[in-house]
C-alpha cells in the first residue's frame, strides 16, 4: 500500500494482491473498510478525517485498486459537528497506464507485453498480456501510475508506438 498526501486530498494505491474489497457490490463491505481506514489515518498518520469525502475507487485487474479520497472544503464540521460523510463512486474497469522516463529503462519480456504511447513527449505503457508479478513489480517500481480521466485523455490524444525495433534480436 501507498499513501500519498495533498493538502486535504489522500491517494492510497492497494495492488491486486491485498484483495480488500473481493466485492465492489457489497455496499457494508466497503463502508467498514473505510471506518477502518480513517482511524488507521488518524492513528499513523495523524490525520483527522472530518466532514465530507468525495471518494472514487479506482479498479484494474492488472494493478489492483487507486482510491483517491478529495476533501470537500466547505465548513461541514461547523453544521454537523465531529462526523463524516461520503459519496463514494466506483469505476470498475479502469484504464491504468504506466509512466515511464524511457523505453529502455523496460526489459524485453516486459516491453513484449505492453504497448507504448507517445503523448506530449512522454511515454505510457499499456498492459496488454498478463505480466507476471516479477514483471508487474518491476513496471510499477519503474513508473508513475496514470488513471482516470488523464488516462484517457492520453489514450484518446496519443500515439501508439511501434516498439518491435527495440527488441535486440538473437
Amino acid at each position: 500500500m501507498k499513501i500519498i498526501l495533498d493538502n486535504d486530498n489522500i491517494e492510497i494505491f492497494l495492488n491486486k494482491y491485498m484483495d480488500l474489497f473481493k466485492d465492489l457490490d457489497d455496499k457494508d463491505n466497503i463502508e467498514e473498510y473505510f471506518r477502518t481506514l480513517f482511524v488507521k489515518l488518524k492513528k499513523y498518520y495523524n490525520i483527522k478525517m472530518l466532514g465530507f469525502y468525495n471518494i472514487t475507487i479506482y479498479n484494474n485487474s492488472n494493478y489492483g485498486m487507486v482510491i483517491k479520497i478529495e476533501n470537500d472544503n466547505f465548513d461541514y464540521c461547523d453544521y454537523f459537528g465531529n462526523q463524516i460523510d461520503m459519496k463514494i463512486s466506483i469505476e470498475k474497469d479502469s484504464v491504468f497506464l504506466y509512466k515511464i522516463g524511457d523505453i529502455l529503462c523496460l526489459e524485453d519480456n516486459i516491453l513484449s507485453k505492453v504497448n507504448i504511447y507517445n503523448f506530449r513527449g512522454n511515454l505510457y505503457a499499456s498492459i496488454k498480456e498478463t505480466l507476471t508479478l516479477k514483471e508487474m513489480a518491476y513496471l510499477i517500481e519503474n513508473s508513475d501510475i496514470i488513471y482516470g480521466e488523464e488516462a484517457f485523455e492520453i489514450l484518446e490524444n496519443s500515439k501508439k508506438m511501434n516498439i518491435s525495433s527495440y527488441f535486440i534480436k538473437t
